[in-house]
């Protein structure tokens, strides 16, 4: 478990540090409106799951 949790924030390491923020936050917008027109409600989940994602992403780290 450890280690597969490790090779997930090295994983999200990489893409925070390869995509621009205008292109992921253009891609959650994307993903938003396609959810949302469907279903309003699981679009606002999908929402508030890919913002707390962009904060882990993007947030500061203690280096």
């Amino acid at each position: 478990m450890k280690r597969a949790l490790q090779g997930f924030l090295k994983a999200a390491e990489l893409i925070s540090e390869s995509l621009p923020m205008w292109l992921y936050i253009m891609g959650i917008a994307t993903i938003y409106a396609g959810v949302s027109v469907f279903s309003k409600a699981v679009g606002n989940i999908v929402l508030g799951v890919m913002l707390i994602a962009t904060a882990f992403l993007f947030g500061s780290s203690d280096d």
